[in-house]
């Protein structure tokens, strides 16, 4: 736990809220959001509608709160916060597997007509699979020259990461800008995000 402390020694000035970025109005109020307790502290017992009532009256309306985030913006609030909270889970977060995955993906080696599945690997807490085609992997080694013609970004997928490795490919050229294109090279999933797991997918790679 971390405490910041932050001190503004300029003249006061009125904090403008935006407006949500999901709204589809001109001139939308300033969004404040609501802090989830506030509802569902009564959704368990009441309706939607009654629901965010009793908040408000719980809290004493607009002047005995501390914050806007104390009170519910409305009934449509309550309505929403209903059904995200009756919304089954995903089913890696109810320990619920469609299948076994991995074997699903040592049988997909075997049928490959040609070799996608460059490598899958098991460890203690760690399964990594790399995936390139042999076009991607030929094309990644004849323009990356250097660290600096090959881009890493980790992707979060729910129960795994994905992290792929964009090149520039330097034979095509844009019509419009004039640069060349980044494409998509050899692709890693995996659970852990540790060193050892990124030089094995590098050495994989070449």
């Amino acid at each position: 736990m971390a405490f910041v402390q932050c001190v503004y020694d300029g003249d006061e000035e009125n904090i403008i809220r935006k407006p949500h970025q999901n709204s589809k109005k001109g001139r939308a109020p300033g969004y404040m959001r609501t802090k989830a307790s506030v509802i569902d502290t009564n959704l368990s017992s009441m309706g939607p509608r009654e629901a965010v009532f009793q908040a408000t009256r719980d809290a004493g309306g607009v002047m005995q709160v501390d914050s806007l985030s104390d009170l519910p913006r409305g009934p449509r609030q309550g309505y929403y916060r209903n059904q995200v909270k009756k919304a089954p889970l995903p089913a890696y977060l109810q320990g619920k597997g469609k299948g076994d995955e991995l074997l699903e993906v040592l049988l997909k080696i075997k049928s490959e007509e040609e070799p996608f599945i460059r490598n899958v690997s098991l460890e203690k807490e760690n399964l990594t699979i790399v995936l390139a085609s042999e076009n991607q992997l030929a094309e990644l080694a004849k323009y990356s020259t250097s660290e600096l013609d090959f881009y890493i970004a980790t992707i979060n997928l729910g129960p795994y990461e994905c992290t792929p490795i964009s090149y520039i490919n330097l034979l095509l050229k844009s019509k419009r800008s004039g640069s060349s294109p980044v494409t998509l090279g050899p692709v890693l999933i995996h659970y852990r995000k540790d060193e050892k797991t990124f030089q094995d997918f590098l050495q994989t790679s070449r």
